[in-house]
């Protein structure tokens, strides 16, 4: 969202069969980070906005969130 407005949505068809639930929530939150640096990025440069932004990502699965923390919290 950017001004109370949502600025990116995004579905497709899985193109691997995951072995789990948690599997399947990790590899969608790499997707959405990698989308959020992206969007961060231009509009740091295109200069809608001139402070680093800081972004959340919300995921419900547990097993996803200690995965997720375990390889990007040092």
């Amino acid at each position: 969202m950017l001004s109370g407005a949502p600025i990116l949505w995004h579905s497709k068809r899985k193109t691997c069969v995951e072995l789990s639930a948690m599997e399947t929530e990790y590899i969608v939150l790499a997707e959405a980070c990698q989308n959020s640096l992206w969007l961060r990025n231009m509009v740091l440069e295109i200069g809608v906005v001139s402070e680093n932004l800081t972004i959340k990502l919300f995921v419900d699965n547990t097993a996803c969130i200690v995965q997720a923390n375990s390889v990007f919290v040092p």
